[in-house]
C-alpha cells in the first residue's frame, strides 16, 4: 500500500517482521562498500542471511537474496552518487534516526530536488543523483533491495503487493 510519493521515491506501508530483521542485522558481519570499479566508499555492507523472513521477502518482491544487503551509513552520510548496480531500490529502515536523517536528491549542479526521511519503507529512483545526509551521531542501517528494472516498473509492481 503507498502512502506517500514524489518524483524519485515512494513510501509503502508494509506489513514486515522488523525486529527479526533487526536482529539479524546487528549480528551481520559489515565490510566497506566499494564501486564497480573498487573504489572504496564510505559505507559498509552485509549480505542477508537466509532466514524465514528473507526467503519470504524474496518472494514477495520477486528478487533473489543476492540482491539484498543491509547498508550502514556512518554519522556524516554518505556522498552525492549514482547508483551503477541497480536501478532503483526499496529500503527498509532498521537502525538509526532516520527523523533527523534523510536522503536527499540532487540535479546535474548538485541543487536539491527532494529530501525523504522517516521510517517508513521507500522505494528511490537510484539513477537520480543522491546521498545520505546524516548529521547524527548515530549509525543509519537500512535493508536495501536493488532491483535491475527502472524504478517505474518497480513501482507499478510494488503497488499490488
Amino acid at each position: 500500500m503507498s502512502i506517500g510519493e514524489t518524483k524519485y521515491s515512494k513510501r509503502y506501508n508494509f506489513s514486515w517482521p522488523k525486529s527479526e530483521i533487526i536482529k539479524s542485522c546487528l549480528a551481520a558481519k559489515y565490510h566497506r562498500g566499494v564501486d564497480q570499479h573498487g573504489i572504496q566508499w564510505p559505507v559498509d555492507e552485509a549480505p542477508v542471511p537466509t532466514t524465514s523472513w528473507s526467503k519470504a521477502l524474496s518472494k514477495v518482491t520477486q528478487t533473489p537474496l543476492n540482491q539484498m544487503k543491509f547498508s550502514k551509513v556512518h554519522s556524516g552520510g554518505l556522498p552525492i552518487h549514482r547508483d551503477h548496480s541497480k536501478l532503483c531500490s526499496l529500503n527498509f529502515p532498521l537502525v538509526g534516526d532516520f527523523s533527523n536523517s534523510s536522503i536527499i536528491f540532487v540535479d546535474d549542479f548538485n541543487e536539491p530536488l527532494e529530501e525523504i526521511s522517516g521510517e517508513e519503507v521507500y522505494l528511490i529512483n537510484t539513477r537520480q543523483l543522491h546521498g545520505v545526509k546524516n548529521e547524527t551521531e548515530k549509525e543509519r542501517i537500512t535493508l536495501t533491495i536493488g532491483f535491475d528494472s527502472p524504478y517505474k516498473i518497480i513501482k507499478e509492481r510494488l503497488h499490488t503487493i
